[in-house]
C-alpha cells in the first residue's frame, strides 16, 4: 500500500472532499483516508492506495463523478521506526519521522519479487534488480523464458518499476510481489527549503545512497515549476541539518546592480536599499496552495 496527502484545490472545500472520499469507499474497499493538515497546503487527508494506478483512478472519479479538483503530494510507503526505548513505530508520512536522535533504528518493507520474461532479457533484468537495491534469490533458465527472483524494497518497486520493466522487456516480462517483511535499512529524511522554508509538501524518505540524486531532480524540477518573486529564492535539500543540495530559482526582475541597469550611482542604491527591504519582509515566508501550480506535484510524482 502506497500513501498520498490528497488535498482540495481553491474551488473545493474540505467537506466537499470528505464527502466524496467517504462514497468512493462505500464500493471501493482498498481506499483508507484519515484528515491531516499541511502547513503548505492546508486541510486534507492522508489516503492509502493499492498502488499508482489506484491513486490515480481514484483521483480522476473525484474529478468526474463528483466535480471535486484535488492536489496529490507524492506517493511514500510505511516505515518502522524503533525509537530509543524500543517502542516499533509505523511511519506513513514523512513530516511524523522523529528526529534522528530519537531513533534506535530504521526499518523498511521488503517484497519478494518474482520476474518472468524472455531469457534474451535476462541482463537487463538482473540491471534493474541491482538499481532497485534488490538482493537475489533464485534464477531459473529453460529453453525460452528466465525466471529471476529478488528481494528489494517496496519503495523501489512504486514508481516507475512497471513501465521500466515493460520497456525493457518488449513488454513480455510477468512479475508478482510477496510481501517479505521489515528489514534495517539506512534511511534518511530530506527537507525541501523554500527560501528558508521547509515545506512539508515536499519532504520524502529515501536511502541514503539515493538521497542526494533524488534531491537534485526535486529541485531542478521545483526550479521550473515554482513561480517566481521579486528577488533570487534559494532552494535547498536538507539530510540531518547538512545541505546536499541547492538551486536559486531566479527573479521576475533583474537586479538594481546588475550589468544593463541604466541610472546613476544613488538612484541605484535607493533601489537596491528598497528591493532589500522587500526581501527581508518577505523571506522566510511559507507557501500557500495558490503559490504552488499543481503541474508542480505531478512533475516530481515520478522522482
Amino acid at each position: 500500500m502506497v500513501f498520498s496527502g490528497i488535498y482540495p484545490t481553491g474551488e473545493s472545500d474540505v467537506a466537499t472532499l470528505r464527502s466524496a472520499l467517504e462514497r468512493l469507499t462505500l464500493n471501493d474497499a482498498a481506499l483508507r483516508f484519515e484528515a491531516e493538515v499541511s502547513a503548505a497546503l492546508g486541510a486534507g487527508f492522508r489516503c492509502g492506495f493499492l498502488g499508482l494506478l489506484h491513486m490515480e483512478v481514484v483521483q480522476e472519479r473525484l474529478r468526474r463523478e463528483y466535480e471535486v479538483e484535488v492536489v496529490a503530494t507524492a506517493p511514500t510507503v510505511p516505515y518502522r521506526v524503533r525509537l530509543q526505548n524500543g517502542t516499533p513505530v509505523i511511519v506513513d508520512n514523512p513530516v511524523l519521522m522523529p528526529p534522528r536522535h530519537r531513533l534506535l533504528e530504521l526499518e523498511e518493507l521488503y517484497v519478494t519479487a518474482t520476474i518472468q520474461a524472455p531469457q534474451q532479457h535476462l541482463g537487463v533484468l538482473m540491471e534493474l534488480c541491482q538499481r532497485r537495491r534488490g538482493d537475489f534469490l533464485d534464477l531459473a533458465i529453460d529453453e525460452q523464458r528466465a525466471r529471476l527472483v529478488s528481494a528489494m524494497p517496496l519503495a523501489e518497486t512504486t514508481v516507475e518499476f512497471f513501465s521500466e520493466l515493460k520497456a525493457l522487456t518488449a513488454g513480455y516480462a510477468t512479475v508478482d510481489f510477496e510481501l517479505e517483511g521489515y528489514r534495517p535499512s539506512d534511511l534518511v529524511k530530506v527537507e525541501i527549503l523554500v527560501d528558508t522554508s521547509p515545506v512539508d509538501a515536499f519532504a520524502f524518505i529515501a536511502h541514503r545512497s539515493a538521497a542526494f540524486e533524488r534531491s537534485k531532480q526535486l529541485i531542478t524540477e521545483l526550479k521550473h515549476g515554482l513561480p517566481r518573486q521579486l528577488y533570487p529564492i534559494p532552494l535547498q535539500a536538507v539530510v540531518e541539518g547538512k545541505v546536499i543540495g541547492r538551486a536559486d530559482l531566479p527573479p521576475i526582475r533583474k537586479s538594481a546592480l546588475g550589468k544593463g541597469f541604466e541610472g546613476s550611482v544613488s538612484a541605484k542604491k535607493r533601489l537596491a536599499e528598497r528591493q532589500r527591504a522587500s526581501r527581508s519582509r518577505s523571506q522566510g515566508s511559507a507557501l500557500t496552495r495558490e503559490d504552488i501550480p499543481h503541474e508542480v506535484f505531478r512533475s516530481i510524482l515520478g522522482i
